[in-house]
């Protein structure tokens, strides 16, 4: 029996284009993030995004997506580890 195989690497520019159609797809409650800002987050933190796509399918079909990025403590006045959202 063949395995499928996964291919998991880092996000370029050139898959935005195939975000976007995933999210068309998948985001039918919510509206999908635009064009630019997934140039923007890409952009502020590419080593954090990444997609899947199956290995043995014609041009690689992307069959998910991880765009994480990181994001700067809200109070600098914290203690590291501290957790801002109990002040609220």
């Amino acid at each position: 029996m063949m395995q499928t195989v996964i291919d998991v690497r880092m996000m370029t520019e050139a898959d935005i284009p195939a975000v976007l159609e995933i999210q068309d797809v998948c985001y039918t409650e919510v509206t999908p993030e635009s064009d630019a800002s997934l140039h923007a987050k890409l952009s502020a933190s590419q080593s954090t995004c990444f997609i899947a796509s199956l290995d043995d399918c014609p041009f690689h079909l992307i069959v998910s997506i991880c765009m994480t990025w990181r994001w700067r403590r809200m109070h600098e006045n914290l203690a590291p580890g501290a957790r801002w959202w109990k002040r609220f």
